[in-house]
């Protein structure tokens, strides 16, 4: 429970500053997630066509978060599959909507 707080404290620091990506901060470039943050505030308005194309990989945030919520430690058999499999996906989103 510790971590979903922490969780939700960092999300509404980030919400309430409206800080901006770090890594488009200091390296000027978009990284994986770019976009995520705009797709959710698009899907908080119910404009889900608006989500997607900001970032249409913006439904799977509740579920990592949800991992790392109910998989408290990260201990379970397929982590390693999970992890590699949610990092092809990003990468090949973020290659298809750079180019």
């Amino acid at each position: 429970m510790k971590r979903l707080g922490l969780f939700l404290v960092v999300l509404a620091g980030f919400l309430l500053l409206d800080l901006q990506c770090p890594i488009s901060f200091f390296f000027h470039v978009s990284c994986p997630a770019c976009g995520m943050c705009r797709a959710w505030l698009a899907a908080l308005n119910l404009d889900f066509a608006g989500a997607f194309a900001y970032h249409p990989l913006f439904l799977l945030g509740p579920v990592v978060a949800g991992l790392v919520v109910v998989y408290d430690d990260w201990k379970f058999k397929g982590k390693d599959w999970v992890c590699a499999g949610l990092g092809i996906l990003f990468l090949v989103s973020h290659l298809l909507r750079s180019f």
